[in-house]
């Protein structure tokens, strides 16, 4: 039940990026950069790669190279077979490969089997990923969690509206012994305007998209000794519309003034990484001895641009005690 609950959690989440890369320009910019392209190339080496390929060295050795070398050399036709089947599918705006289909021999008849042939033969790739969250079995864990509201913006204003507040989350960890790696992927809008831990403040003009994950290990000598890394990053997708988070006054005697206004905190992006040491006296009673290093890039007004540096670092350590009830 876990499974399935997730399972739609997760295909729901997908559907929501893709409704977003769609509809909003910022996240069509992303959806598009190269990287985004390269990353998603990822997939076809996942759970087929690691209880498809891996499986089929075993038993059947060296042949398996040919797992690698069909697509490798598919590469080869993207001049004469895959751009041009790009222009004519940017041409006429086709989604998919039964789209093609159907466009070409102007059929949806035809369109609607070649989307039943597709959705048969991926169903062994699910099973595979089912098999694999199920050989984690109680080591491992996976997850969504969503938040979504409507809130107002500029009330009391002539140009209040409303607009969507919410984001989604998806997470996956596992452990090894006494070691334990957790990783986390998250994707919002105006989460700062309902008091999440966030930079993305959206405002009456613009709605405030954005995107971060983290990844963490933890590693137990004893019971008592542990040492724990983690690093993340949390950036907004539409940085032109972010508002600096303060304002210039010049006086009459060209003194400049600067006050902090109500337009958010005024970040693009704040990444960090974390190095430390848990002592655990007890169930109850810890002590934490830890270093990090973190940087910010905050929105300048133009007349700073060319006097300040937009990008801070800072590094320092933290020493504290942990109680749990």
């Amino acid at each position: 039940m876990a499974l399935l609950a997730f399972t739609l959690g997760w295909l729901l989440l997908l559907f929501a990026i893709a409704r977003a890369a769609e509809s909003k320009p910022a996240w069509t910019r992303l959806s598009e950069h190269p990287l985004i392209y390269a990353m998603s190339l990822g997939v076809y080496a996942t759970s087929w790669t690691f209880f498809g390929a891996v499986g089929f060295a075993r038993t059947h050795g060296v042949t398996f190279i040919a797992v690698c070398l069909g697509p490798t050399l598919a590469g080869l036709l993207v001049p004469s077979v895959f751009l041009p089947l790009l222009r004519l599918v940017r041409r006429h705006q086709l989604a998919t490969v039964a789209d093609l289909f159907a466009f070409r021999y102007r059929s949806q008849a035809l369109g609607a089997t070649v989307t039943l042939a597709m959705l048969f033969g991926v169903l062994p790739y699910l099973a595979v990923q089912v098999r694999a969250a199920y050989l984690m079995g109680p080591n491992g864990r996976v997850g969504v969690s969503g938040l979504a509201t409507s809130i107002i913006m500029g009330l009391g204003k002539t140009d209040q509206r409303r607009a969507f507040a919410g984001g989604a989350t998806a997470f996956a960890d596992v452990t090894f012994g006494r070691t334990t790696l957790r990783g986390e992927l998250s994707v919002g809008q105006n989460l700062a305007n309902i008091g999440m831990l966030s930079i993305g403040f959206g405002g009456v003009a613009h709605d405030m998209p954005e995107w971060g994950g983290f990844i963490s290990v933890r590693h137990g000598f004893t019971d008592m000794h542990f040492v724990y890394a983690n690093a993340g990053l949390m950036r907004v997708l539409a940085r032109s519309n972010v508002a600096a988070s303060y304002t210039n006054t010049t006086a009459s005697d060209g003194v400049v003034t600067s006050a902090l206004g109500t337009t958010g905190p005024g970040m693009l992006h704040n990444a960090g990484a974390t190095l430390g040491y848990e002592l655990r006296i007890s169930k109850n009673l810890g002590f934490l001895l830890e270093g990090f290093v973190m940087q910010t890039e905050f929105q300048l007004l133009s007349a700073d641009l060319a006097r300040f540096n937009p990008v801070r670092q800072a590094t320092g350590g933290e020493l504290a005690a942990v109680v749990t009830f």
